[in-house]
């Protein structure tokens, strides 16, 4: 699918990776880019020749501001987290994500959704959505995709990208509506754990 990479067996030694998740220290609650569905590291971790390789994934230069959008920080979901999940677009080109579940944990993943009402697929042009009889971009971004982000009636599944250790994702996070599936976990131990990586492309 355009805007989709998947990487398996992305991290030369993945179990480090993971329990540096583990143990790192994370903020608090409802802090970091996002918050309200899970809990993010307070440090963001990586190196020039991780950002080589996702340069070399889509074949074009990114920058990146870790102060603004989480770039490298190590992320946990709890089952209890579930319900504040939505159908959402981000406000960067890219999301990484690097998924460190242990292969007893490999439920879920992150799903692709189309919009049902207008049959988007993507984040549309005010060109489609003027056809569609909605005003521009923006109005479809702040009132149709707001309203309907949590109401699951009015999407369908186009693709789940299965949650697998050590598999990097990468989405186009600003056109593709998208949304984690899978939580669980009762401890921050057991939670879903992921590192996120929101980028841009270097204009």
């Amino acid at each position: 699918m355009s805007g989709v990479i998947i990487v398996d067996d992305f991290y030369k030694n993945p179990s480090e990776a993971r329990l540096l998740g583990l143990n790192c220290e994370y903020l608090p609650s409802g802090a970091g880019v996002d918050g309200e569905v899970c809990i993010e590291s307070k440090k963001s971790y990586f190196s020039e020749s991780f950002v080589s390789k996702l340069e070399s994934l889509i074949d074009h230069k990114i920058s990146f501001d870790p102060a603004k959008y989480a770039f490298g920080v190590f992320a946990k979901a709890e089952l209890k987290d579930r319900s504040r999940s939505r159908v959402h677009i981000d406000p960067t080109d890219w999301v990484g994500i690097i998924y460190l579940n242990d292969e007893i944990n490999q439920r879920g993943g992150t799903t692709i959704y189309k919009h049902i009402e207008t049959g988007f697929e993507k984040l549309p042009t005010d060109t489609e959505c003027i056809n569609m009889g909605i005003p521009n971009q923006n109005f479809f971004k702040q009132e149709v995709l707001r309203r309907d982000s949590k109401k699951m009636e009015c999407w369908s599944p186009i693709m789940t990208i299965e949650k697998k250790f050590n598999r990097l994702l990468l989405i186009r996070a600003n056109e593709l509506f998208h949304k984690a599936s899978g939580y669980f976990g009762e401890s921050a131990e057991t939670a879903r754990l992921t590192q996120l990586f929101f980028f841009n492309e270097k204009k």
